[in-house]
């Protein structure tokens, strides 16, 4: 059970079950998806990615630390 998780380093785990309804089946554009800031891990990118914020340029503001590290990861999936 992932609740009672320990490694041997003293990493503990905690998890919950959220009873909560989510609606399904809502619909985005490819162009919304594209906005996305994705990236997907090397092990199992289908299930593992990072979200990050909107880049600076879709938001208006000046270029953060964020947008940094998605300009990189970007690179780095190019190169692949």
């Amino acid at each position: 059970m992932i609740s009672a998780t320990k490694t041997k380093s003293g990493l503990k785990i905690k998890a919950f079950l959220d009873r909560k309804d989510y609606k399904t089946g809502i619909k985005i554009s490819d162009k919304q998806m594209k906005n996305l800031n994705l990236k997907f891990h090397d092990l199992h990118p289908q299930w593992n990615y990072t979200i990050y914020p909107r880049s600076a340029q879709h938001l208006g503001v000046g270029a953060g630390s964020a947008s940094k590290q998605v300009k990189k990861d970007k690179k780095r999936k190019d190169k692949k």
